[in-house]
């Protein structure tokens, strides 16, 4: 199976392609409903795939969807791993699964994005913006409030989009690409038709995944999660982000496991690095993290780069536009969805032969540092 056939461009296809390749590969399946249903009036679920005991002690985690329409590039990896990956991964341990180890494999963990080509769920949350504490109130982001109106305008035409960018290009000439880049994706809870909102409370599908992962988790006591994403870096490679710095334990065992080329600190010895990466609040690999502390759980996002990142901007800014203002499923809606996911899952031949060359890359360095490099023969 060619990785194009694998880039399904719609829900319902890509989840019988990961159910199909499950029962390839011998896996256990459950299906987790959500409420919604997909642009076909169909039923939307979190699937999980698991090879291996469910006594295991070590696990590789992949998590897709969590950014609704990034899912079409996560769903592909996962199921080429079930389809043809798996043999490759396990031939240094004689084509077996090592002792006491499982993988588990978590299909759109935004499924209701996944299936309309949305980033985020249907109330317009960004879940890498909701996994937060919810006990303690969310930052203000003054800076968010300010530009708002222009982030999400009413009308958008030729005209608009070129004030938008002199507007743009002004604050990057006053503060600095890094800190326009931080303000416009860092989060913000204030304005729920805007973007990248993290949402009032734990999400459903927040309170979902937990669910999932503390069934998944139970009798532990290592565990890697590779969560994928697209739209950062350069153009059909990749880039490894961890959530803390290379001074701490897990930085250092991230950076033991992983080429330090690929792997990015977002934070710098606890510290906020600042430069290239926003400071997040509510970034779901952390959040599992912190709710597991019993368990030596490493975690990481894996982002495949797409286009530069004003154009996936002003991609991202269209559709927000349209959902905004025209409405979910509508004509104007699906349009600049369509043309978001583009941006964000290139149906190029080229582009998705490297992110699976990528991604085998990237689970075979986890899997080695999890379970050791195999037997000599």
């Amino acid at each position: 199976m060619t990785e194009k056939t694998l880039f399904a461009r719609d829900y319902a296809v890509a989840r019988s392609l990961f159910l199909h390749g499950a029962a390839t590969a011998g896996a256990g399946v459950e299906a987790w409903p959500v409420a919604g249903v997909g642009p076909d009036g169909g039923a939307l679920f979190t699937d999980v795939a698991r090879i291996g005991p469910a006594t295991a002690r070590r696990l590789l985690l992949i998590t897709s969807g969590t950014h609704g329409n990034e899912g079409h590039c996560g769903s592909a990896v996962q199921s080429d791993l079930l389809l043809s990956g798996l043999p490759l991964l396990l031939d240094p341990h004689g084509g077996q699964l090592p002792t006491d180890f499982a993988i588990v494999l978590i299909h759109a963990v935004n499924p209701w994005g996944f299936a309309h080509a949305r980033r985020q769920t249907e109330a317009n949350v960004d879940l890498n913006r909701n996994f937060r504490d919810w006990s303690i109130t969310p930052p203000d982001r003054p800076v968010y409030a300010e530009l708002h109106p222009s982030l999400c305008p009413t009308s958008i035409d030729a005209a608009s989009e070129a004030e938008f960018v002199a507007m743009a290009g002004a604050l990057i000439e006053e503060h600095g690409i890094a800190w326009v880049q931080a303000r416009f994706s860092e989060g913000q809870w204030s304005h729920s038709d805007g973007h990248y909102y993290g949402g009032t409370g734990p999400a459903p599908e927040n309170l979902q995944l937990h669910r999932i992962m503390s069934e998944h988790l139970q009798g532990v006591e290592e565990s890697l999660l590779i969560d994928v994403h697209t739209g950062m870096g350069a153009y059909g490679d990749h880039i490894l982000l961890a959530g803390t710095g290379r001074a701490t334990e897990e930085g250092r065992w991230l950076a033991h496991a992983f080429p330090p080329q690929r792997l990015f600190a977002m934070e710098s010895d606890g510290e906020a690095a600042g430069g290239r990466w926003p400071t997040l609040d509510g970034k779901m690999t952390r959040a599992i993290q912190q709710a597991n502390p019993a368990i030596n759980l490493h975690a990481l996002s894996i982002e495949f780069g797409t286009f530069n990142g004003s154009s996936v901007f002003m991609a991202e800014r269209r559709e927000n536009w349209a959902w905004r203002c025209h409405g979910a499923g509508t004509a104007e809606q699906r349009q600049q969805a369509a043309a978001l996911l583009s941006a964000m899952v290139p149906d190029d031949p080229l582009w998705q032969a490297r992110v699976i060359a990528g991604a085998r890359a990237t689970v075979t360095d986890g899997l080695r540092a999890l379970v050791g490099e195999g037997s000599e023969r």
